[in-house]
C-alpha cells in the first residue's frame, strides 16, 4: 500500500517539463530522422544541367511491388527506378522521388536541399529510415547506369536527429561566381575541408531555416535569400577536392556495409552447435 501511495505521489510531482519531455519521445517514435549529405559530379555540362543527358532521355519512375495500406510497411528493397529516354532534369528527377516517397510512405515527409553547381552538384536529405535507404539506392542505380550523377560520395549521415535543419525541399542553380565565393586552400587538409564544408552547410541550413516564409511556395532558393548567406554556400572547388578522397564511401559500399554484419564469426568460434551431423562410431 505505502508502494502505491509513493507511485501516486511521484506521478502528481512529476513537472509540466517531463511531461512534455515524455510526449515529445512518444511522438517521434513514430520514425527515425537522418540527414544524408551526397557530393557528386553532373553528367552534363553547365548549359544543360537542367536537362542531363539532351533530348534522348526522360526519367521514368518504376516502383514493382507495391500494395500500400495503412497497416503493412513496404520494404525499401522494392524500389526500382529506371532511368529511360526523355529530358531529364536534376531537380525533377529528386523531386519525383521525394512525391514517390512521400506518397507510399504517408506522414513521413522528405526534405532537404540540392545545389546544382557547373559542374558538380551537393545534395542533402532529411528522411526516414526506410526512405534513405531507397535514395542511397537510387543513387547506385545513378553510379552503375551513368545517370544524371556521376561519382556519388557519401560525406555524411546523421542518425536519429532531435528535428529537421530543413523544413522544405529547395533546389538552386549556382554560377561559377556563387560557387567561388568562397576561397578554398591547396593547403587545407582533407579532415579540416570536410569538417569546414560541413560547417558550412549546417549555416547554410539554418539560415534558410529563418527564411522559411520567404522560401515557402517555391522549390527554388530566391536569390537574394541565399545572398545573405553566400559565405556559407560551399565553394565548388572543395566539392572537387572532396570527391578525390579515397576515403568516402560509394552508395553500394555504404549499403554493403549497411547489411554487413558487425561481428563476423571465425572458423574457430563454430564449436557448438556442431554445423554436421556428428557420426557415432
Amino acid at each position: 500500500m505505502a508502494s502505491r501511495d509513493l507511485d501516486a505521489e511521484f506521478v502528481r510531482s512529476e513537472s509540466l517539463f517531463i511531461r512534455l519531455m515524455e510526449k515529445h519521445r512518444t511522438g517521434r517514435k513514430k520514425f527515425l530522422l537522418h540527414r544524408l549529405t551526397v557530393i557528386g559530379r553532373l553528367s552534363c555540362g553547365a548549359a544543360d544541367r537542367r536537362t542531363v543527358g539532351g533530348p534522348s532521355e526522360r526519367l521514368r519512375f518504376l516502383i514493382k511491388g507495391f500494395r500500400v495500406s495503412l497497416q503493412s510497411r513496404p520494404r525499401p528493397e522494392k524500389f526500382s527506378f529506371k532511368i529511360t529516354s526523355g529530358v531529364c532534369c536534376v531537380s525533377d528527377h529528386y523531386e519525383r522521388l521525394i512525391l514517390s516517397l512521400q506518397r507510399i510512405r504517408a506522414g513521413e515527409d522528405v526534405t532537404g536541399l540540392l545545389l546544382l553547381y557547373p559542374q558538380h552538384v551537393l545534395l542533402v536529405i532529411e528522411c526516414s529510415t526506410e526512405a534513405l535507404l531507397s535514395v542511397l539506392q537510387d543513387l547506385r542505380h545513378m553510379e552503375e547506369n551513368s545517370g544524371p550523377i556521376l561519382e556519388p560520395r557519401i560525406l555524411l549521415v546523421s542518425h536519429d536527429l532531435p528535428s529537421r535543419l530543413f523544413q522544405l525541399w529547395s533546389y538552386k542553380l549556382l554560377d561559377e561566381s556563387d560557387s567561388q565565393r568562397t576561397l578554398v586552400s591547396d593547403e587545407q587538409s582533407p579532415e579540416r575541408l570536410v569538417r569546414d564544408t560541413l560547417h558550412q552547410i549546417l549555416r547554410l541550413g539554418r539560415h534558410l531555416l529563418n527564411k522559411t516564409q520567404q522560401i515557402t511556395g517555391s522549390k527554388v532558393i530566391p536569390d537574394g535569400v541565399l545572398k545573405e548567406a553566400s559565405d556559407a554556400v560551399p565553394p565548388q572547388a572543395a566539392v572537387s577536392r572532396l570527391l578525390q578522397m579515397e576515403a568516402l564511401l560509394s552508395p553500394a559500399r555504404y549499403i554493403s556495409t549497411y547489411h554487413s554484419p558487425l561481428h563476423h564469426r571465425l572458423d574457430s568460434e563454430s564449436v557448438w552447435p556442431a554445423v554436421e551431423h556428428l557420426q557415432i562410431v
